[in-house]
């Protein structure tokens, strides 16, 4: 049942580093005027941006045809960027003058995070045989 949940690890092993970091150090963050609420959140989305597209792409590896995978990271890809563009507009609208700029550029780090643990975990997939 589990056994498939093996490249989704260093994911959750991220977003419950950073869980835990912010945790610790939600009074540090909202000394220098940065909402740690919206960084929780951003971590969350991003968890749940990654595992979807991780599961794309994984699924992508299973075709004998090597362009479905390409495919399939590119349009996994373009749905992340517009996903995320799309949050931080809403985030803006929602927010009017309580704008946080802080926590965004944070956000933007956290999915860069992300970002290179997912390239990590297919990378680690995609050196097996049967991938």
């Amino acid at each position: 049942m589990f056994e498939n949940s093996k490249p989704f690890r260093p994911l959750i092993f991220l977003f419950v580093f950073i869980t835990v970091l912010l945790l610790i150090f939600i009074n540090f963050l909202l000394k220098k005027e940065t909402d740690p609420y919206l960084i929780l959140g951003a971590n969350f989305f991003f968890l749940v941006l990654s595992l979807f597209s991780m599961r794309l792409q994984m699924n992508a590896m299973k075709n004998p045809n090597p362009n479905v995978f390409v495919r399939s990271l590119m349009s996994s890809m373009l749905i992340k960027m517009v996903v995320c563009i799309a949050a931080e507009i809403i985030y803006a609208y929602a927010n009017g003058g309580q704008y946080n700029n802080k926590g965004i550029f944070i956000s933007l780090v956290l999915y860069l995070f992300y970002l290179a643990v997912e390239v990590y975990s297919m990378m680690k997939l995609n050196r097996k045989k049967n991938a």
